[in-house]
């Protein structure tokens, strides 16, 4: 028999602000999808390890020469409101936002022309089929209308 005490079980000084805490909170059901939002979080845990595999995964190549036909990075936000992954596939562009209540992505050429775009669905994913090469950025608009710009990158592959 063990005689520590379970480090997980409620005190009865903890028993009043929970019951509080509670009824504050209500019994309202949590919104649709939000579980499968959080679980889909749950993939960033460890990006930070993944990026550093990443790297080091393509350390060993020569510079100029064709690697793989895909390629992921994150973008920021001018504003650093929203975080964007996304990977490229030859001229295809897949992705994800995560925050600022995006409703649509739109790529956007040198020029300030949008020539592409879609919508994101309710877990924040998106694609994007480019038609050409050089360097863009992503038009994010909100369910709002206000547009938010990332920063530039260079679709290569």
């Amino acid at each position: 028999m063990n005689d520590e005490p379970d480090p997980d079980a409620v005190t009865d000084d903890e028993a009043p602000m929970l019951d509080a805490l509670g009824r504050a909170l209500g019994t309202d059901a949590p919104p649709p999808g939000l579980a499968e939002r959080a679980e889909s979080l749950l993939g960033w845990f460890d990006v930070d390890d993944e990026l550093v595999a990443l790297l080091q995964e393509h350390a060993d190549e020569p510079a100029g020469v064709r690697g793989a036909s895909s390629a992921a990075t994150a973008v920021r936000t001018e504003d650093g409101s929203v975080a964007i992954d996304i990977e490229f596939d030859h001229l295809e562009i897949t992705g994800h936002v995560v925050g600022g209540d995006v409703v649509r992505i739109e790529l956007v050429e040198s020029g300030g022309a949008p020539i592409a775009s879609s919508d994101v669905d309710e877990l924040g994913g998106f694609r994007i089929a480019a038609s050409q090469r050089g360097p863009h950025r992503l038009r994010l608009v909100r369910s709002g209308g206000e547009t938010i710009l990332s920063e530039w990158f260079l679709l290569t592959v």
